[in-house]
């Protein structure tokens, strides 16, 4: 009963998580051709380190559009999962933004 309640809510989250990272790509998307067209205006191509994808889901949780307890019920899910692809979002980072 346990293990069900925890798996639908897990799928209920990973629906949400992939809906709103398709609005939040193209938003990124915008996002990186208007600094690119900065950049190549003013001739300015300084690298940064890239921090969106460290940590993305707990970092990102509060901009979904689930119910606070929702919320509350997921972080834990959400900090395991972002645990475990810490080191791959600290490599993909460095590709800069």
């Amino acid at each position: 009963m346990i293990v069900t309640a925890l798996l639908a809510s897990f799928l209920f989250f990973a629906l949400t998580v992939v809906s709103s990272a398709q609005t939040e790509d193209t938003a990124r998307s915008d996002y990186d051709s208007e600094m690119n067209d900065e950049a190549d205006r003013t001739g300015d191509q300084e690298w940064r380190y890239d921090t969106y994808y460290i940590f993305p889901l707990t970092r990102h949780m509060p901009d979904s559009e689930l119910p606070m307890a929702g919320q509350i019920a997921l972080y834990p899910f959400a900090f395991l999962i972002d645990l475990v692809q810490w080191p791959f979002g600290l490599l993909v980072g460095l590709g800069g933004e």
